[in-house]
C-alpha cells in the first residue's frame, strides 16, 4: 500500500513538472508570435489569416537549434518571418511575410496597403529559412564577388543560416533575385 502511495505521490510529480512546462512552452511560442505580429498592423493581420488560414508566420521556434542561436546572436528578439521596408518603387512601406503550413510547406508574400498579395514564392523546404530587410545599395555575384547590382530600394534577403542566401529586389517595376553566397 505503501509503495502504491509513493508512485501516485510520483506520477502526480510528474504530471504538474510537464504541465509547468507545456505552459511555459506555449508562453514562447506565444511571445514569438506576438513578436512578429506586432510588426503587422490588424488589417495585415487579418488579410492574412484570410489568404492563408492553414499557415503562421515563422517565428524562432521554427527553426532548427543551430539556427535559433545564429538568428538570436545576429537579430536578437526580431522576427525571422516578417520584413518590414520600402522594397518596391512607390510611397508606401512593404511587410514581406514568410509563412509556414503543415509540413514544410513555407510561402513567402510580400504585402503592399492598396494592392493585392504577391506570393514571392512557395513550396516545400526540409530547413526554414529566415527573412530580413537590407538598407538599399550594392549586391554582388556570390562567384564572382563583383558588384552585379545598385538597387535603390531596400533589399529582402531570404537566408538558410549556414547555406546561403538570396537577395529579393526590384529594378522598376519588375521584381528580382540574385544568389548572395552559396
Amino acid at each position: 500500500m505503501q509503495s502504491r502511495n509513493v508512485l501516485l505521490r510520483l506520477l502526480a510529480l510528474t504530471l504538474v513538472s510537464l504541465a509547468a512546462v507545456a505552459a511555459q512552452c506555449a508562453s514562447v511560442a506565444a511571445a514569438s508570435t506576438s513578436t512578429c505580429e506586432r510588426l503587422l498592423d490588424k488589417e495585415t493581420t487579418e488579410r492574412i489569416r484570410a489568404e492563408f488560414p492553414e499557415s503562421h508566420i515563422v517565428t524562432v521556434g521554427d527553426l532548427r537549434e543551430d539556427d535559433k542561436r545564429l538568428w538570436t546572436r545576429r537579430k536578437g528578439n526580431a522576427c525571422p518571418g516578417v520584413a518590414v521596408g520600402h522594397f518596391e518603387p512607390g510611397p508606401a512601406n512593404q511587410r514581406a511575410v514568410l509563412l509556414r503550413s503543415k509540413g514544410k510547406k513555407l510561402t513567402l508574400i510580400l504585402l503592399t496597403p492598396g494592392k493585392p498579395t504577391r506570393r514571392l514564392f512557395e513550396g516545400e523546404f526540409d530547413v526554414v529559412p529566415v527573412i530580413y530587410r537590407r538598407p538599399p545599395g550594392s549586391l554582388r555575384n556570390a562567384e564572382t564577388r563583383e558588384v552585379e547590382v545598385w538597387t535603390r530600394n531596400d533589399i529582402l534577403v531570404v537566408e538558410v543560416p549556414e547555406a546561403g542566401s538570396s537577395a529579393y529586389y526590384f529594378e522598376n517595376e519588375d521584381l528580382k533575385t540574385m544568389a548572395l553566397s552559396l
